[in-house]
């Protein structure tokens, strides 16, 4: 009994301990930020030592009863492993704390500090401490030097997308951690020139990448541009969209004025808006799926292409259907071969499911029809009734496909003199174009060649600038 006991309490002990040495400590700090020296090798009972310890940096340990103590810390590993952290203030004095008794231990270094050692670790100038400032989430612009913590590069794009940041008052203060979450916008100096950067998804890029995102990205930054309201009343400044993440349509818009104050308009405010990207003019209406973009802006007519075309392609919906039905059928087939049951009930099963509709196949009660006969037992044919349902549903597995209509693309051409929308589908665009071209002089002063072209859906822009010289708006 009492070897019992001294077992368990030999193990409880050695459990305590490991507890405390396996307690994550967390270093705050990047490893690279430490300045590490080899102290040497001491063989104490046999046992070989290694030790290094950091250079002598000002920093802190916090402790498990959440106090900090701030001071110049020193670190010290024995055989690569973190053995104690020393702290020294006017204060304290100073003090050596176990690994276990520290939960947060980190560097509070200056711009000085880290000044050729960051150079040497990162090849991003955004990661590089700059004069410049940032705007955190209170409103308050922070005057001093700005390094981002992390980068990281943006496929399909020049960007590069920065998380968190650094800051310093000046050269000599203690930098400062700011998360993403508290900064609205950030502004570096590099070689005089003002680099900002803006929110994007989860972190910052620089604006003057912004143009190399995908053009529906690019829309929901703050550009210059123009917003016409009912009435011929203009207001110019920064515009932005706000595109709904569920349909990738956009139906309201921000702007600001000349005093920096956020006004939000949907469809139903605005007649026309355009923002200026780079040397690009982008312009945009509403309509009943928000709002779209101009592909063709003239003087009398605009055109765009319909978010949501109605036009059925018949031919390629039932193309799909014909592909879907094609690959429920194999992977019945090769539930059905797996099934416990005779040959000829298997062709049946297959012959029936052919012969289905997709609703016949998901409806339950036709379940038995396609592999049992009178023949089978209760027993078997409530083991096989499992897999033939899973070939049912196999087989309905194309449903998604038969259920997908595909469109033609669509146009929709707009009269600016009265506001009509008419729509030009891609597989009648000729039929459709031909009552706008029919009273227009200039091209039934065309060649039937030019006249056969201005009604192709290739030549579309060259037909509306055509019609814009024939018909001037009242």
């Amino acid at each position: 009994m009492i070897l019992m006991f001294s077992l368990f309490k030999n193990t409880l002990i050695i459990s305590l301990l490991l507890s405390l040495t396996l307690k994550a400590q967390i270093n705050d700090s990047q490893e690279e930020l430490y300045i590490w020296k080899q102290g040497g090798t001491t063989n104490v009972n046999g046992v070989i030592r290694e030790n290094s310890k950091t250079k002598e940096r000002p920093g802190y340990v916090i402790l498990p009863d959440g106090q900090k103590i701030k001071g110049i810390i020193c670190l010290k590993k024995v055989n690569s492993i973190l053995d104690n952290i020393t702290i020294k203030n006017e204060t304290l004095g100073k003090k050596a704390y176990k690994a276990a008794e520290v939960t947060h231990y980190g560097l509070t270094p200056t711009i000085a500090d880290v000044g050729e050692l960051a150079t040497s670790i990162f090849d991003d100038d955004g990661k590089l401490f700059h004069k410049g400032w940032l705007i955190n989430s209170d409103g308050n612009r922070l005057d001093g030097y700005v390094a981002f913590v992390q980068s990281k590069k943006i496929r399909q794009s020049d960007a590069v997308l920065y998380t968190d940041a650094y800051y310093a008052n000046t050269i000599d203060d203690p930098i400062t951690y700011i998360p993403t979450t508290r900064i609205k916008s950030v502004v570096q100096i590099m070689n005089r020139k003002e680099k900002e950067y803006v929110n994007y998804e989860e972190g910052f890029i620089e604006l003057a990448k912004v143009g190399s995102l995908k053009s529906e990205e690019q829309y929901q930054f703050y550009f210059d541009g123009k917003i016409s309201f009912p009435g011929r009343i203009e207001l110019t400044g920064k515009i932005a969209q706000l595109v709904d993440d569920s349909t990738n349509l956009t139906f309201s818009i921000k702007f600001k004025g000349d005093l920096d104050k956020e006004a939000i308009y949907g469809t139903e405010d605005v007649v026309y808006f355009e923002q200026k990207i780079g040397s690009e003019k982008h312009s945009f209406i509403p309509s009943k799926n928000g709002f779209v973009k101009l592909i063709y802006n003239g003087n009398n007519y605009a055109y765009y292409k319909n978010p949501k075309p109605t036009t059925i392609n018949q031919s390629a919906t039932k193309s799909a259907t014909l592909s879907a039905l094609i690959l429920g059928a194999l992977a019945s087939d090769a539930v059905i071969n797996s099934m416990r049951t005779s040959e000829e009930n298997k062709s049946m099963a297959k012959q029936n499911i052919s012969n289905s509709s997709i609703s016949d196949i998901k409806s339950q009660e036709t379940h038995p029809q396609f592999a049992y006969d009178k023949k089978n037992s209760k027993k078997e044919t409530n083991n096989d009734s499992k897999q033939v349902l899973a070939s049912n549903i196999s087989a309905a597995s194309g449903e998604f496909v038969l259920n997908t209509t595909i469109y033609f693309a669509e146009y929709c051409l707009v009269n600016k003199s009265t506001g009509e929308t008419f729509i030009l589908p891609e597989n009648d665009f000729e039929k459709t174009i031909e009552p706008f071209l029919i009273d227009c002089e200039t091209y039934l002063s065309l060649s039937k060649l030019e006249q056969s072209k201005c009604k192709s859906m290739d030549n579309i822009v060259s037909t509306l600038k055509i019609l814009d010289r024939c018909f001037k708006i009242k």
